[in-house]
């Protein structure tokens, strides 16, 4: 917890090259267990280093979804 907290923190960089949007699909336990999707946003810098941009979690990667995401990732 203290690593997002640190990571919230700290100003990003003026660029990015690379990056990446990937979605994960796990279990969570929600009263029951249901599949939700984990979206990472990563980044490289120029200095050749990944960085974590952000990270949701949704119920899947539909339309709505990335009609959401990537203006968050562009601001």
């Amino acid at each position: 917890m203290t690593e997002d907290k640190t990571r919230q923190a700290r100003p990003p960089d003026s660029a990015y090259p690379i990056t990446d949007h990937d979605c994960l699909h796990a279990k969570v336990c929600e009263g029951a267990v249901r599949v939700k999707a984990i979206d990472p946003a990563i980044g490289v810098t120029l200095a050749e280093k990944k960085e974590i941009l952000g990270r949701s979690r949704s119920q899947g990667q539909s339309t709505k979804f990335w009609l959401k995401a990537v203006p968050r990732a562009i601001a």
